[in-house]
């Protein structure tokens, strides 16, 4: 696993490269990362709108942006990240990559530092422990904290 300070979001576009970020359950990506995705890439939260039950994933293939719905609502009074959700959207990250997307050579998977742990309220350390134990026997593990380079 490597740690480096940039835009998470500059990555999803690079060959062989895919981004995480966690989304929450209530059809909208109105805060943090989420927000940014929506912006960037219109068709990674048209992906999101149409599926974003609670433990789904999404996919915005022209730029290797992957929704994984496991945020409970939101708002900063309680946590909303529910773990079980987040370990169903990465094995199943893992079985789409399998199936459908290992023609693509997708050797790197981008996750936003603090993904799910700071507007989400879930725990870093938890959710990079299961990032890891779940996505790095097939994958390097980039962790892209956010610095703003203007």
């Amino acid at each position: 696993m490597k740690h480096i300070k940039g835009d998470a979001l500059e990555w999803a576009a690079k060959e062989g490269y895919c981004m995480i970020h966690v989304c929450n359950n209530k059809s909208v990506m109105g805060s943090g990362v989420a927000k940014q995705v929506k912006a960037r890439f219109p068709r990674a939260f048209e992906a999101y709108w149409y599926n974003y039950r609670l433990g789904c994933v999404s996919r915005d293939p022209a730029n290797n942006i992957i929704n994984l719905v496991a945020q409970n609502g939101y708002g900063r009074v309680k946590r909303h990240l529910n773990y079980g959700a987040l370990s169903e959207c990465l094995h199943d990250f893992m079985v789409l990559y399998s199936n459908e997307y290992q023609d693509e050579d997708i050797h790197t998977v981008v996750v936003p530092y603090k993904m799910g742990s700071d507007r989400a309220g879930g725990d870093w350390e938890i959710v990079l422990e299961m990032v890891s134990f779940i996505l790095e026997p097939v994958f390097e593990i980039l962790v892209v904290e956010w610095e703003d380079a203007r």
